[in-house]
């Protein structure tokens, strides 16, 4: 089975929380503070996008997905408006049939791009959190692609 292995190096801030399990879909402020307080750590990730040309496919790098060098450390800001995360280190996902090859057709041009932090996956069974900046979460991706951080990703 085909991986995508990524390096990061990053630090990114994020706004609110966005959950469908919770009584508001936007949480911030001490809501924000009180789901976050509540997460298990190991159930972070990082979802990053690749963004080439007409495509958008997205992937989780959770603390599983990561090497004995990795590191995913995410804290609430004080005021509630969102989250700090750094990560850093070798992180390696499965891919789902058929997408090795789109990945593989760009080489050296593949951009894939650090979108938000997550919670067990997303919205549905945790939370999301997008990169300070994405104000609303159903905008197009090309009215934020600039906030999001580049990172390089190889299919092997």
């Amino acid at each position: 089975m085909s991986s995508l292995m990524v390096n990061f190096y990053n630090k990114v801030n994020t706004g609110s929380l966005y959950s469908q399990n919770e009584a508001n879909y936007e949480n911030c402020g001490l809501k924000l503070l009180s789901i976050f307080q509540k997460t298990n750590s190991e159930t972070l990730g990082v979802e990053v996008v690749m963004v080439n040309e007409d495509h958008e496919i997205t992937f989780v790098f959770d603390k599983s997905c990561g090497g004995s060098e990795s590191t995913l450390k995410v804290i609430a800001i004080p005021d509630g408006s969102g989250l700090i995360a750094e990560i850093s280190g070798a992180y390696e996902v499965k891919l789902r049939k058929g997408v090795a090859p789109v990945l593989k057709k760009y080489g050296d041009n593949l951009d894939l791009r650090i979108r938000a932090i997550t919670s067990n996956g997303g919205e549905w069974r945790g939370f999301i959190s997008y990169l300070v900046g994405i104000s609303n979460p159903t905008s197009k991706l090309n009215s934020y692609l600039d906030l999001m951080p580049k990172i390089k990703g190889i299919v092997k």
